[in-house]
């Protein structure tokens, strides 16, 4: 089992870590907002597909809750600017900064809604903010 995640983890990171290059490719082609759509659209027809298949019918008569839309429509904006900064920077610089994003969220939560965070995350915390220093001195 710990190896079947471990396996997981490579995966999703030699993922994460070629997506900036294979959509810098892509920009060559396609504009920025066609490249939102077009993976928004797959994913759309995936869990329209997955629906379907447990359900055995597309139909839903439950509206989207309202924060569902907000947070699809906040998802969007996200794809769209990093498109925007990849197109304008490059794979690597655009990778490294998408990676700020969970760290200052991190920090928003403790500001912001005054969130209380234990020791372990205050020492993740500080290895995540001294590696990122560590990374932007070479």
């Amino acid at each position: 089992m710990l190896l079947k995640g471990i396996f997981y983890g490579i995966i999703t990171c030699l993922l994460w870590g070629i997506l900036p290059i294979i959509l810098k490719v892509a920009l060559e082609r396609f504009s920025s907002a066609t490249i939102v759509w077009f993976r928004f659209f797959f994913v759309y027809c995936f869990i329209n597909f997955s629906h379907m298949q447990k359900e055995g019918t597309i139909k839903n008569n439950n509206p989207p809750p309202a924060l569902g839309l907000l947070a699809g429509v906040c998802l969007a904006a996200n794809y769209y600017y990093f498109m925007i900064g990849l197109e304008l920077t490059g794979p690597t610089s655009t990778a490294v900064i998408i990676q700020i994003a969970p760290l200052l969220t991190v920090i928003a939560r403790i500001f912001v809604f005054k969130e209380r965070i234990n020791k372990g995350q205050l020492i993740g915390l500080f290895f995540s903010i001294f590696g990122f220093i560590l990374f932007y001195l070479d």
